[in-house]
């Protein structure tokens, strides 16, 4: 039997249209793929629907808890059963960290 909808461990970000979650690798994006301080993950929207490049770009949306700066971090994956893992269907896993620091006006 395949993963399910609730077995976000196997949920992979590059889900095709056929996938059996109605969600496509969304909430494993919103709630477990990013470190997020000074604020929260609210969405991920994806901006190309493409089948051909269905998962290349994403909007993720957050809220910040206040006035101060926001850090986000999308680490690289090191074992695609972890729960946030960004994997190809083949198993290729995302080799590069990235960093983001948004000035809040406290700074």
């Amino acid at each position: 039997m395949g993963p399910t909808c609730g077995d976000r461990r196997r949920k992979r970000a590059d889900s095709h249209p056929q996938s059996r979650c109605s969600d496509n690798g969304r909430s494993t994006l919103r709630d477990h793929a990013f470190t997020v301080a000074g604020a929260k993950v609210i969405k991920a929207r994806r901006l190309d629907r493409d089948s051909e490049t269905l998962n290349i770009r994403w909007e993720i949306t957050v809220s910040p808890g206040g006035n101060g700066d926001v850090a986000i971090t999308l680490p690289e994956t090191t074992d695609c059963d972890d729960e946030g893992a960004i994997c190809t269907g083949d198993g290729r896993m995302v080799s590069n960290r990235l960093d983001l620091t948004v000035s809040g006006l406290d700074g």
